[in-house]
């Protein structure tokens, strides 16, 4: 996530930072690119990553696409809850 002066930005609103270099980079850099992965914090819960997965699927329908090469569940994997307790929603988000 990503913050200015008021408060945090869509996603949208970070998908065109990251053209928005990418274009600048690409005139020096011809060959350069910029690929996100969006992620989800599996400490935030299952609701978090319904809402993550429905951002990464509205943003892959977008002007920037080509920017989106996965998703994936984040987090300190001893800290945190296992991917297994998370089964229901992924099955959801398929």
């Amino acid at each position: 996530m990503v913050f200015d002066d008021n408060g945090p930005l869509t996603a949208d609103q970070e998908m065109e930072i990251f053209y928005r270099v990418e274009s600048t980079l690409r005139i020096m850099y011809d060959k350069f690119r910029i690929r996100v992965i969006i992620t989800s914090l599996k400490f935030k819960g299952g609701q978090h990553f319904i809402e993550m997965v429905d951002e990464a699927t509205s943003l892959k329908k977008q002007e920037h696409r080509d920017m989106i090469a996965g998703f994936d569940l984040v987090c300190e994997e001893d800290a945190c809850p296992t991917l297994d307790s998370m089964l229901p929603e992924i099955y959801q988000a398929k």
